[in-house]
């Protein structure tokens, strides 16, 4: 039987997540990846987000148009 992972990830945890693995990237992408992943359009809607389980998460980033802007070392 496969195992589910139910931990639930918040907007800024991802926040974090997307800059350390991109310290370079503008915060405007970082937004419009928050926004892509959490469903909201702005700002406010973000901080007032819900986290969402890691797999529904995992779905959503996978199947967005998210690349690095600093290059891999």
């Amino acid at each position: 039987m496969k195992e589910v992972d139910t931990k639930k990830v918040s907007y800024d945890e991802l926040q974090r997540a997307i800059t350390l693995a991109d310290p370079e990237i503008e915060e405007t992408r970082v937004d419009a990846i928050l926004f892509w992943a959490y469903r909201v359009k702005d700002k406010l809607a973000l901080e007032e987000s819900q986290p969402i389980p890691y797999p529904d998460l995992e779905q959503r980033l996978i199947n967005g148009n998210i690349k690095r802007t600093t290059p891999a070392l």
